[in-house]
């Protein structure tokens, strides 16, 4: 049996350790293969090699058992024609033999997420092990008494985990002190089940790019104590031990070339044993998909190592490090899915824009203005009466209306001469009003509500050989500054430091902004900074101490409600003053009501100048909803995953009819709008001659049809269209 008199370096009880797994045991409720609709078809062929095998020996040491292209396949060590023993749409990897040689265990995502399951050795008899539905499995290892699998989790904080092979949910194994928690990766048990070598993520917590990427360790399973093994430049990975317990072989880098270097773990002698082999993925550790390197394994005997490299198998000689191939051949029968492919014509004529940036509401709500294709436009809320607002060149972004509707604000930008803010009538009458006389980078522009004066956000002159488009994150060095309605001077409030998206709340004198701490208010002239509100975002696949943060947060003019953008969609929140803290509200559950208004997502969001409604705009849509049509809840579900509140089976009513899910974009309270700008498509004209091209048809159904070549063609287009194919020098080309 493995120790466990301190496993868990006492803490953590193994309580549930044998309870046994349904899942598990169930064979008959494990699909074998992924659903998928409509008819598969299948891909054969023979093929004497490929990539990135892992390999493992039987223990009587006459079979390879390895993965090639999602299945599993039997080889005798000798070579010759592979066995295919699984098979399907599930990709199955990373196959290890059990001590007795009776069972395998692999990973694949045949029901649908990776998890680690077992089947005798000769692939039937499949079942689920782990029970993972978003993160994957790498890797796993037998301990020496066949009882217990070791895998790697490759989660936020990439865990490694023990399961039973009868059931349970698995333990976590965990270190002492400083190593209490620790990172790795390709465990490998010593033969009397007390040490676990494996690669441990070196550089912190694994998101650096400082090589080496990983250095071995070994972890005492009966103390949890941890220590490291290997101090080599060029890393080390994938440890694999002799069956005796002597040798340690493991991988690391030379230079820019993989190999196996071999340790005796009695003297400490270290040597190499083969260079180079398989290019090792030590970039791509964090998280490996199938470990750093392709897994090898020793002969019974201890006497050789077997690996693939080169596309090919090979058997390696310990003491003398020479290499035989072991010759293969393998009949690779995949079934795939349906040709999902469909011809279809390149539009032409007129284009309808499909994406509107900016978009903003009028104070009473009748018409909506908006960025679209680089110039702003105006439209009834209804969708009628579409315009163009300007008739110049330049580049115009983010419009603003003043709080009595008579005009609009917007900004330019230009590669050579930076950008200014203007205005213009919202009717648009008269010429456009150029307010600042200084050139930068504007954006982000709001009136302040008596209508006076303007609030944006301004780069410096440095930025002017950029595009607009490339100053749309949070770390741009901006600077918050205001500036007369009707022009003159820009003064400097203060310093963005990332924040942005500028707001008036329900004071009139503090204008509220968002930085990557959330959102806080200053006042017009810079001073009394007051943090608002930290607003925790759902952590999706993401793991770790700190939740991510809403991107943006909108206050309301009544000061009780709150917009917050998050994972590219909206909520909204119920607020209020608390004391001299910013209230913490976490949009997956906790202290404050929240309610979730979006299911496809937006891209800008917004209150109306009344307050009395919330608008958001995706692609060429504008949503608009009535504030009081919306529900707020308190969810109760902390960090789980999104379910559906109408789902009765979830709520435990197995008799009540589940209703259907309706998104909250189509709640029978939204109103959409599509702002449909069309402009005359840009086409080609007069002609273009290719000359001396080789062509390869696209017609056909066969291999030959498609591959075949016609050497030295011209090809003529006339408006954009190919008028003419022939031999060099044979079309009649216009002058």
């Amino acid at each position: 049996m493995i120790r466990f008199s301190r496993l868990l370096a006492g803490a953590v009880a193994i309580t549930a350790l044998f309870t046994l797994n349904k899942t598990a045991l169930a064979a008959e409720d494990d699909e074998p293969d992924l659903p998928l609709e409509g008819k598969t078809e299948s891909l054969a062929f023979t093929t004497d090699e490929g990539s990135w095998l892992s390999i493992d020996v039987t223990p009587d040491g006459r079979m390879l058992v390895f993965d090639l292209l999602g299945d599993l396949y039997t080889l005798p060590i000798e070579g010759g024609t592979a066995n295919r023993i699984t098979s399907g749409l599930g990709y199955d990897s990373q196959p290890v033999v059990s001590p007795d040689g009776s069972r395998i265990a692999f990973v694949t995502d045949r029901n649908g997420s990776w998890n680690l399951w077992v089947a005798d050795i000769d692939g039937e008899n499949a079942r689920k092990i782990s029970d993972e539905q978003q993160w994957g499995i790498v890797s796993p290892a037998w301990t020496p008494d066949g009882d217990y699998l070791i895998v790697t989790k490759t989660a936020e904080q990439t865990q490694m985990t023990m399961y039973h092979v009868d059931g349970g949910s698995g333990v976590t194994l965990a270190g002492t002190g400083d190593n209490e928690k620790f990172w790795g990766v390709g465990a490998a048990v010593s033969p009397d089940g007390r040490y676990l070598y494996f690669a441990k993520r070196e550089n912190g917590n694994g998101r650096a790019r400082t090589f080496p990427m990983s250095q071995l360790s070994r972890y005492d399973l009966d103390t949890g104590a941890l220590e490291q093994v290997t101090q080599g430049e060029g890393g080390a990975f994938r440890p694999v031990i002799s069956p005796d317990g002597r040798l340690l072989v493991y991988g690391t880098r030379s230079e820019t070339r993989t190999g196996l270097r071999v340790r005796d773990l009695q003297t400490g002698a270290d040597r190499w044993l083969t260079y180079p082999i398989q290019r090792d993925a030590q970039e791509n550790f964090r998280p490996p998909s199938r470990d750093l390197l392709p897994g090898y394994s020793f002969t019974p005997d201890g006497g050789s190592i077997v690996l693939s490299a080169f596309g090919k198998i090979w058997r390696v000689d310990v003491n003398t490090g020479e290499r035989t191939q072991i010759p293969f051949t393998a009949d690779v029968n995949l079934d795939i899915g349906p040709d999902l492919t469909a011809p279809y014509r390149v539009p032409q004529g007129d284009l309808t824009a499909t994406l509107i940036q900016d978009p903003r509401p009028s104070p009473d709500g009748e018409r909506i203005a908006a960025s679209v294709l680089t110039k702003i436009y105006v439209m009834g809320a209804d969708g009628d009466d579409l315009e163009r607002l300007t008739s110049g060149d330049a580049l115009e972004f983010k419009p603003a209306w003043s709080p009595d509707g008579r005009w609009i604000a917007y900004t330019t930008w230009s590669q050579d001469g930076g950008g200014h803010v203007y205005r213009v009538r919202s009717n648009g009458s008269g010429r456009p009003q150029q307010l600042t006389d200084i050139a930068a980078f504007y954006t982000d522009l709001v009136y302040s509500p008596d209508g006076d004066t303007l609030i944006a956000m301004r780069g410096n002159e440095f930025m002017r050989n950029q595009t607009f488009s490339e100053f749309g994150g949070l770390r741009i060095p901006l600077e918050l500054v205001s500036l007369p309605a009707d022009g003159g001077a820009q003064t400097v409030i203060a310093a963005g430091n990332g924040a942005r998206y500028p707001h008036f709340g329900p004071e009139d004198d503090r204008v509220y902004l968002t930085d990557e701490k959330g959102l806080f208010s200053l006042q017009l002239d810079g001073t009394d900074r007051r943090g608002e509100m930290v607003v925790d975002a759902p952590r999706g696949n993401r793991r770790g101490e700190e939740p991510p943060k809403a991107e943006a947060i909108f206050i309301n003019r009544d000061g009780r409600h709150a917009l917050a953008f998050a994972n590219k969609q909206v909520w909204a929140i119920a607020t209020s003053r608390f004391g001299a803290g910013a209230p913490t509200v976490n949009l997956r559950g906790g202290a404050l009501p929240v309610a979730k208004l979006t299911h496809i997502g937006a891209d800008y969001l917004g209150w109306t100048a009344a307050g009395d409604s919330v608008w958001w705009a995706i692609g060429n849509s504008f949503y608009s909803r009535p504030f009081d049509s919306i529900e707020f809840r308190k969810d109760e579900e902390e960090d789980g995953d999104e379910t559906n509140a109408n789902d009765a089976t979830a709520n435990g009513n197995d008799d009540e009819e589940e209703e259907p899910f309706v998104p909250e974009d189509e709640h029978e309270s939204v109103t959409a709008v599509s702002m449909n700008v069309v402009m005359p498509r840009y086409t080609p004209s007069g002609s273009l001659l290719l000359t001396g091209a080789n062509l390869i048809s696209m017609a056909g159904d066969s291999t030959a049809a498609m591959n075949a070549v016609a050497a030295d063609q011209d090809i003529l287009i006339t408006d954009n269209r190919i008028a003419a194919i022939g031999a060099s020098g044979s079309l009649d080309v216009p002058d």
